[in-house]
């Protein structure tokens, strides 16, 4: 960050004898402080070197320190050194203007970050054509984000050091593609799909929710409707195979703190991997809902305990 400074030329009066020595100061930063650095000829007081002297002010604003608060804080931090010092200072914080192009590089670099990995941002949507922000550093940061199904959105905040500049709402696409089993011919509702009418091909899966990976995941699984050649295998129009029946046994597992307890009970629905179902209890008739984690084997999601 770069500051100007007025009226800012400071006197040390050095503990030891001798002539006063003259300082040119000028004022630097590090992080958000505005700091006092320093550039003399002559011997100094060892212990004058960069002192924090009060917060970077905003793009556009000021800040005067004032000779009293300065005095006090700058002998605070080097006890036994006296200072000179004009009646103010003033600072003000030099400023550029960011266009269109800027803060739309910045807003791609960081939705590439925060994005599912592969994926390719293609519009983004803002309203504003300009900003007014410090010179130095920023970095941008997505607020309150909300993404689906190729879409993004939220808002944006524009940060110098710990101060915030800006911010503004956003929308943008993207896409993702990845080899993901689709549908190699036509395959008509409750019609068991088979691996011959399965194939890999490149899609953008961000527009798809709970699309299947693997052409293995599909074994035994029907069609819940008519399926037209090209079309990727997602949860909503596949059925998957029951993993456990109405009626069976099957082993229940629940996790109660630190202490994992397993009792057999009695699937009372029908239920595919990852299904919530309904299970009893024999010896205690009480009812609970498991999710399916395999064949014949649930976990319990209620805080019912099996006796």
């Amino acid at each position: 960050m770069h500051y100007l400074l007025t009226c800012a030329i400071i006197t040390i009066l050095s503990q030891n004898p001798g002539k006063p020595i003259k300082l040119k100061s000028y004022i630097a930063s590090t992080s958000d402080k505005v700091t006092l650095a320093h550039a003399a000829k002559g011997p100094i007081d060892p212990r004058f070197g960069v002192i924090n002297l009060t917060d970077a002010p905003a793009p556009g604003q000021k800040i005067v320190l004032h000779r009293n608060t300065l005095k006090q804080q700058l002998e605070n931090e080097l006890p036994g050194v006296r200072f000179i010092i004009p009646s103010k200072i003033v600072i003000t914080r030099k400023s550029r203007v960011m266009f269109v192009s800027e803060i739309r590089k910045n807003i791609n670099g960081l939705l590439t970050r925060i994005l599912p990995a592969g994926s390719r941002v293609t519009q983004i949507h803002f309203g504003i054509r300009s900003l007014k922000v410090p010179m130095g550093s920023l970095r941008f940061e997505a607020r309150s984000p909300n993404g689906s199904q190729g879409r993004w959105s939220g808002r944006i905040e524009v940060i110098s050091g710990s101060l915030s500049i800006a911010s503004f709402s956003v929308s943008a696409l993207y896409s993702l593609y990845k080899k993901v089993p689709v549908s190699a011919c036509q395959i008509r509702s409750n019609q068991k799909i088979l691996p011959s009418c399965v194939k890999l091909m490149a899609v953008d899966v961000a527009k798809y929710r709970g699309y299947f990976q693997t052409i293995e995941d599909l074994q035994g699984t029907k069609a819940r409707r008519t399926i037209t050649p090209g079309t990727p295998f997602v949860r909503n129009i596949v059925k998957l195979p029951d993993l456990v029946k109405r009626g069976k046994k099957v082993l229940m597992i629940a996790h109660i703190g630190q202490i994992r307890a397993m009792a057999w009970g009695i699937s009372k629905s029908d239920g595919p991997m990852g299904s919530l179902v309904k299970v009893m209890n024999p010896s205690s008739r009480k009812i609970m809902m498991a999710t399916v984690t395999g064949p014949g084997r649930v976990e319990v999601v209620s805080r019912q305990e099996m006796k």
